[in-house]
């Protein structure tokens, strides 16, 4: 009796384990696929995933998490809650989450065993040649996965919004105080110089060259270092500005001189032919 309760118990804990942690990656907004004849259960992941494990980059979205394994699957021991499929059978993943049923022609055919990569982090995979099980088939109605699909299609979307929105918001944050320390280092505001200021900041913010933040209690050394660098960038500028001048008169003359070239050389034609044709001295020949 002592041992077929602590089977029991162990049972329970190994159900309770299980559940957990198919909870931990399931979206509550996102409904749940049994992929037919694999044993297991997904989702598509989307921006929610991406957003609370570090796992999982925004490269992967679309692909599917598994968020349950059937226990009487012959693949337990190779696939894991939380493991993330990037191809089943050469196809892109999220395409079974969108027809579960799509290896059906597969199995009818008589193919015993399909071909599934897994992502395994860092860019690199696994792949598993998997066996295809009848007993494992969904009875969603495609008018319901029809629905789910079309609630799944409206959440993307609006996560996408409001994933734009805060990096807009980010930016236009960023921009403001680049213009506030652009204030502090003598440029007026509106103006092509506060402009050039402002870009540079943002070619040192890219470039990570400046290791202090931003801000506008920055002391005074600092801004005259910004100061000198954006003075060379001036100079830099208008220096430039004079090669191109210069390179373009002198190519102004060249055109000029090849033209007077060319002109003397047709006279000269026009003249030997002249003598040619009269046999006489006319025009000095």
């Amino acid at each position: 009796m002592e041992m077929k309760h602590l089977l029991s118990i162990l049972i329970f804990l190994s159900f309770m384990s299980v559940a957990s942690a198919e909870a931990k990656f399931n979206d509550p907004d996102t409904p749940d696929r049994e992929i037919d004849y694999l044993g297991i259960t997904v989702e598509k992941i989307n921006y929610w995933h991406v957003n609370r494990f570090s796992h999982i980059e925004s490269n992967l979205i679309d692909s599917l998490i598994i968020v349950a394994i059937n226990q009487n699957s012959e693949i337990l021991n190779e696939y894991s809650i939380g493991s993330i499929v990037l191809k089943i059978n050469g196809e892109k993943s999220g395409k079974f989450y969108d027809t579960p049923n799509r290896l059906k022609k597969e199995y009818d055919i008589g193919k015993d065993t399909v071909l599934v990569v897994l992502d395994v982090g860092k860019g690199g995979q696994k792949y598993l040649g998997v066996p295809l099980d009848a007993s494992f088939v969904s009875n969603i109605k495609p008018a319901e996965l029809k629905k789910q699909e079309e609630i799944i299609k409206i959440k993307n979307l609006e996560l996408i919004e409001i994933e734009k929105e805060k990096k807009l918001a980010e930016k236009k944050a960023k921009i403001n105080q680049m213009k506030l320390d652009c204030e502090d280092l003598g440029f007026t505001k509106d103006t092509e110089g506060m402009g050039n200021c402002v870009l540079k900041l943002m070619e040192l913010d890219r470039g990570n060259t400046v290791t202090t933040s931003y801000s506008s209690g920055s002391n005074k050394e600092i801004l005259d270092i910004e100061r000198e660098k954006l003075e060379a960038l001036k100079a830099q500028t208008e220096e430039a500005r004079r090669q191109a001048d210069e390179a373009k008169r002198q190519a102004d003359e060249a055109k000029e001189a090849n033209r007077r070239e060319g002109l003397k050389d047709s006279l000269d034609q026009i003249k030997k032919g002249s003598c040619i044709m009269t046999r006489s001295d006319y025009w000095n020949c």
